[in-house]
């Protein structure tokens, strides 16, 4: 099973096409948005906002492992998860594996968590969960 190293959440980034490094860009903590017109609670809406989650892994005495993350709502509830595969080719010691969404499941503000899962023993283990807060703002400033 591969070590998650560090797993942080942006708003976007960069990958140097020489050296490969990675920057990320306005690292979330809060989110503050208007409210959509239909957000009544009950229902998750799709708002377009772009996030980057970044994970970083150690190899842990196993070439590949299976991941998953999803978002996991204030009121308990999860989004659909989107799965992928840490790989360690050669002699690396370290796989980074960025997940981009376009969309954030919006249902109610409060505090959301970006869940990462890993395969382990035929069960998927929890290894981080980054927290976030959605926070309303009046669109006419009041």
């Amino acid at each position: 099973m591969a070590k998650l190293v560090s797993c942080v959440l942006a708003m976007g980034r960069s990958i140097d096409r020489d050296t490969t490094l990675t920057s990320l860009f306005q690292i979330v903590e809060t989110i503050h948005l208007v409210p959509p017109d239909e957000l009544d609670g009950s229902k998750i809406i799709p708002v377009p906002i772009s996030t980057v989650l970044y994970t970083r892994w150690q190899k842990d005495g196993v070439s590949d492992s299976r991941t998953r993350i999803h978002i996991e709502l204030p009121s308990g509830g999860i989004s659909r998860s989107t799965e992928a595969n840490v790989v360690f080719h050669d002699q690396e010691l370290f796989y980074v594996n960025i997940f981009e969404a376009a969309y954030l499941p919006l249902q109610t503000e409060g505090v959301y968590h970006s869940v990462v899962s890993q395969f382990h023993n035929g069960d998927w283990v929890e290894v981080s969960r980054y927290p976030f807060e959605v926070r309303f703002t009046d669109p006419h400033g009041k």
